[in-house]
């Protein structure tokens, strides 16, 4: 089981390391610059701190692979997810996707594709989409379920 440990430091200490790693005279200012700008992401400076203990964050997918994503999480806006549900497109919630690009340094990581019923006049033609999506929202497709959907 993979548990988290909560560090606390202070903004000025994060600051004082960079500054130390910076060969300038303006090191100073570049540090504020940084750690304020980090600041006000949801990420930023937890990634600063990772970096100066060696941490690199890594994704469990890869791109190219198939993941199922929560709908919520995708522009459902547009699903005719009645349609979708008895197509067996839409199952617990979730629909297939495929990974398109990974960047760790954003919040929604993983930029995916995937394909959805849009009803048009009575009739529903298949549409595809892409949007970027949290990793929490991304589940494996499990190879012991895998066969009991149907998509």
């Amino acid at each position: 089981m993979s548990k988290d440990v909560t560090i606390t430091v202070s903004m000025e200490q994060i600051k004082r390391a960079l500054q130390k790693l910076i060969k300038s005279e303006h090191s100073k200012l570049i540090a504020n610059v940084i750690v304020d700008n980090l600041s006000i992401t949801d990420r930023g400076l937890s990634q600063l701190y990772n970096a100066f203990t060696g941490i690199e964050e890594t994704c469990p997918y890869k791109i190219g692979q198939e993941i199922l994503a929560d709908v919520h999480a995708l522009s459902s806006w547009r699903f005719d997810k009645p349609a979708m549900i008895e197509a067996g497109i839409i199952v617990n919630n979730k629909m297939k996707c495929g990974i398109m690009e990974i960047d760790m340094l954003k919040n929604s990581c993983l930029h995916v594709k995937y394909k959805y019923l849009r009803s048009d006049e009575g009739e529903n033609h298949e549409q595809e989409d892409d949007t970027w999506i949290r990793l929490d929202y991304a589940h494996p497709i499990d190879e012991l379920i895998i066969d009991e959907l149907p998509f």
